[in-house]
């Protein structure tokens, strides 16, 4: 795992470049059925870019218990990943 954690605004753009969807749109109360990215293949390019990023193994029953980006955000903070000052 990375020594360097990220903020939220950095972990928001990770996110957004994964699934290929507007920055603008992925905030961490947004819903993740309605980000036009978030799709079978929008899921496995963010679970490769966590692995690649921060050695996050994410299983398949732990991202389709994501409904909204903060889901992430949460599990990002909890492996560690996310900063502790939320900016």
């Amino acid at each position: 795992m990375s020594e360097n954690k990220i903020s939220i605004s950095q972990a928001l753009s990770i996110i957004a470049e994964a699934i290929n969807s507007p920055e603008d749109a992925v905030h961490p109360a947004a819903q993740l059925e309605d980000l036009e990215g978030w799709d079978s293949m929008g899921v496995l390019l963010l679970m490769a870019e966590l692995d690649e990023r921060f050695s996050i193994i994410l299983e398949e029953d732990t991202i389709s218990a994501f409904n909204t980006v903060g889901d992430i955000l949460s599990k990002l903070k909890a492996v560690n990943v996310l900063a502790d000052d939320l900016n």
